[in-house]
């Protein structure tokens, strides 16, 4: 590793620059989604609606058209994502105490963030009409008050639903997985490509001596990367570490000789660096999609789901996330631990022993 200067610095910069690119990009948040308005009512409730949206920070008012034919268009080129369209009706049916229908014409192109606008934008209609209904109630006087339950939400361990809370932590286990796997599969089938694993299998060193050399400077290398990427999560983005330090490293060590054990598995099944790359590949594809890293398991069809339990990346962002977002201890996740500690155990194991019959 010292004699390679640009790999140090792939190990150890390389992760920071993933880190902030995946904690700014991989975001479900939404803000400013471009609306455009039609309102044809042309009445104070409209242009008061209009006002609440323009000021909202979940949308960003692109202009309003006379006819609601010409939303479409606006939709269908991209300049807007929500339309929508005030009837000219719309102030005399709120005056008259009935509902006023509101046209919502939504681009449901990008689905998850169409869903999210549109809920948005939802509330902010029904918490429009409750301020009416509020502000008439108080004109008629207290005897037409009509009794009504309120729910008042409470959101724990991130009251500020902010997905970059939800997704760095998982960034945290998936650059441990990249920089162990990959990096460790790569190194040994380069020196099988050089020609310098034969120089030195013909030397007194033991292939448990060569294997140790090969994979333990990478698992130091991610454990210097893991304190990085706490540090930036916390000072940076601000994702709280509710739970205990020592345990996440623990556990995270325990996670490194997993991917250590699939790296000396890709190593003795590819002959060169562009096989290992594949396989690492195609095994850390499946470990993102299918371990809720992005999406979640339990919207997964039911074989699917059984897939996912022999994910060992799913078990360690349990891990990851229950200790920085909940702050909960060993008691709580140790059926992770130990199932991570099994296959800790099984694959770097079998990664041994195939890499030292690979040798001999």
């Amino acid at each position: 590793m010292r004699r390679n200067p640009i790999l140090i610095r792939m190990l150890l910069v390389a992760p920071i620059i993933q880190l902030v690119l995946f904690g700014y990009a991989t975001t479900t948040d939404v803000k400013n989604v471009p609306i455009v308005i039609c309102d044809e009512s042309h009445s104070p409730e409209g242009r008061t609606l209009t006002d609440k949206i323009h000021v909202s920070p979940y949308f960003l008012l692109r202009g309003h058209v006379s006819d609601p034919r010409e939303i479409k268009p606006l939709l269908d080129s991209g300049r807007a994502q929500i339309g929508v369209h005030l009837p000219p009706d719309f102030a005399r049916t709120i005056r008259r105490g009935e509902p006023g229908a509101v046209g919502l014409y939504v681009d449901g192109s990008d689905s998850m963030s169409a869903t999210v606008a549109a809920g948005y934008m939802v509330g902010l209609f029904e918490h429009y009409g409750s301020q009416i209904s509020l502000q008439r109630m108080r004109r008629a006087g207290p005897a037409t008050s009509l009794p009504t339950v309120e729910a008042v939400p409470r959101v724990w361990y991130n009251a500020d639903l902010r997905s970059v809370n939800f997704m760095v932590p998982g960034v945290f286990g998936l650059i441990i997985m990249i920089i162990t796997t990959t990096w460790t599969s790569q190194s040994i089938v380069r020196e099988r490509e050089l020609g310098t694993m034969e120089q030195l299998m013909v030397t007194p060193v033991r292939p448990i001596e060569i294997m140790l050399g090969k994979s333990l400077p990478y698992a130091v290398a991610a454990l210097i990367d893991a304190g990085v990427i706490v540090l930036l999560a916390r000072f940076w983005f601000g994702v709280p570490l509710r739970g205990s330090i020592p345990l996440l490293f623990g556990l995270a060590t325990i996670f490194i000789l997993t991917a250590l054990g699939m790296g000396l598995l890709i190593s003795t099944i590819s002959r060169t660096q562009q096989q290992a790359l594949l396989a690492s590949f195609a095994i850390m594809m499946p470990s993102v999609l299918l371990s809720g890293f992005m999406f979640p398991i339990a919207n997964m069809p039911w074989i699917i789901q059984q897939i996912t339990w022999l994910i060992p990346f799913r078990y360690f962002l349990e891990i990851v996330r229950g200790i920085f977002l909940r702050g909960v201890g060993l008691e709580v996740i140790w059926p992770q631990a130990l199932t991570l500690l099994i296959f800790g155990a099984c694959l770097f194991t079998i990664g041994a022993l195939s890499f030292r019959k690979r040798l001999q």
